[in-house]
Order: C-alpha cells, then sequence, then structure tokens
C-alpha cells in the first residue's frame, strides 16, 4: 500500500516535471531567442543593430540626422517642405521685401558655406545662377520658410513662367531657404534642388532627380538614391504643377524678363 504511494508520489512527480518541462518549451518561444520581437537579435525592431528602426544609427529613421521629426537639420523639423505634416510646419511671419532681403543677405554666405559641406558641387555654385525672384517669400509648401528661387543656364527659360514649359535634360532648379523669426532675426534652411535627367530617369518623378541638403550640408534625400524616401513627397508635389513639373513664384515676386 503504502510502496504505492510512493509510486503515485513518484508517478506525479514525473508528470508534473514533464508539464514543467513542456511549459518551458512553450515559453522558450518567448524567451530571449527564436522569433522574440524583443529579443537582441537582428530580427528584432527593437535590438541595437543597423535593422533596428530606433537605433541610433544613421539608417535609423529615429536618429538625429535621419529623423524626419527631429529639430536639427530636417525636412520636417521647424518648418515643413510639404507643410501639412505630423511634425507640423512653421508659423508664418510677415517681414517686408526690403526686411527679408536685409536678412537674406546677412545669411548668404553661411547657406552656401553648410550646403557646400554636402560634397555636391552644385550646393556651393547655385548662388552664381540668375535668380527669379526678386526678394525672399514665404511658400507654405515649404513650411512657410523663406525661399528663393534660382536656375542654371540651362534652365534659362525658367524665367518664361509657363506651366506647360518642358525643360531640357540638364536643367537645375535650386531653392535654398532660411526661418524667419522675427523681423530681425533667421535661421539657415534646407536647399531644394531638382534636376532634370535623361529619360527613363524615373518615370514617377518626370524623370526629374530631386535632391534634399540640410543647412549643415547633410544631405537628407536622394531621387533614386540614399534617403529617397525623404523626397518622395517633393515629386509628390510637383506633379500638381502640370506638364513642367517646376512651381513658380508669386507674381510680384517675379523678376521681369
Amino acid at each position: 500500500m503504502e510502496r504505492n504511494i510512493n509510486k503515485a508520489r513518484l508517478l506525479g512527480a514525473a508528470v508534473a516535471i514533464a508539464a514543467g518541462v513542456g511549459m518551458t518549451g512553450a515559453l522558450a518561444q518567448c524567451g530571449p531567442r527564436r522569433a522574440n520581437p524583443c529579443a537582441p537579435r537582428a530580427v528584432n525592431p527593437c535590438a541595437p543593430k543597423a535593422a533596428n528602426p530606433c537605433a541610433p544609427k544613421a539608417a535609423n529613421p529615429c536618429a538625429p540626422r535621419a529623423n524626419p521629426c527631429a529639430p536639427a537639420a530636417n525636412p520636417c523639423g521647424a518648418a515643413n517642405p510639404c507643410g501639412a505634416n505630423p511634425c507640423a510646419p512653421a508659423k508664418a511671419v510677415k517681414v517686408t521685401n526690403a526686411q527679408a532681403t536685409k536678412l537674406y543677405q546677412g545669411l548668404k554666405a553661411n547657406l552656401s558655406r553648410g550646403y557646400a559641406r554636402s560634397g555636391l558641387a552644385v550646393a556651393g555654385q547655385y548662388q552664381t545662377w540668375r535668380r527669379y525672384n526678386v526678394a525672399p517669400y514665404p511658400s507654405e509648401t515649404h513650411g512657410n520658410r523663406f525661399v528663393n528661387n534660382y536656375a542654371n543656364d540651362i534652365a534659362r527659360d525658367y524665367g518664361k513662367y509657363e506651366q506647360d514649359l518642358v525643360l531640357p535634360v540638364g536643367s537645375i532648379l535650386a531653392k535654398d531657404s532660411m526661418m524667419v523669426q522675427s523681423a530681425g532675426k533667421a535661421a539657415a534652411g534646407p536647399l531644394f534642388l531638382m534636376e532634370k535627367m535623361p529619360t527613363g530617369f524615373n518615370a514617377e518623378s518626370a524623370d526629374w532627380k530631386y535632391t534634399l541638403i540640410g543647412p549643415d550640408g547633410s544631405v537628407i534625400g536622394v531621387t533614386k538614391g540614399r534617403g529617397n524616401e525623404n523626397v518622395t513627397f517633393c515629386a509628390a508635389c510637383h506633379q500638381a504643377a502640370g506638364k513642367s513639373q517646376a512651381f513658380f513664384m508669386p507674381e510680384p515676386f517675379r523678376v521681369k524678363r
């Protein structure tokens, strides 16, 4: 009798141990191995590796440089280039043309130096091209930044301000920007570039290559290149411009031909 009771106890213990092993095996599926979404492996979206969207690396959309909502040099910072953006555009500030021009002249050299750090030749050359606006003007589609429109010689017909105009391959349009914080203060904004590429480059952007450069020279995005996702909104916005894919400044700001 007593021997049977002991056997029963041993059997019960064995069953309990087996059950425990089974339970442990089941729990192992959620442990720090295999498919655990928070395990320290490459498949883990929160692991400190390149595949982790929150890792502190350049490829990380939450990193200080690539983060579209960081307050530093980025397209969605204090003034989002597309206005209606979760990072919110800057508050519009009203200044006279004379005030805007004075602010720009005081910032112009710094803008060129900052953009030139990108290593892109055009970033240091664009200010030698013709400017098509008489004074910096606020652009809602560029987050209420005050912008200037430059075009290289190949794109000289830009000055016709015709919506159905098709600019030739090699045309480059450059738009630098500044944040006007008050009538006496301004901060550097990004440089927006669009270059007409040969047919077949990218149908989705009508063969225009968009480049976005931060005021510190960081290349935030290039069509079909690094950070492509950061400039897809550029092509989307410019689709509304019609055949030319180019937007023009309000008439009062246009340089007369």
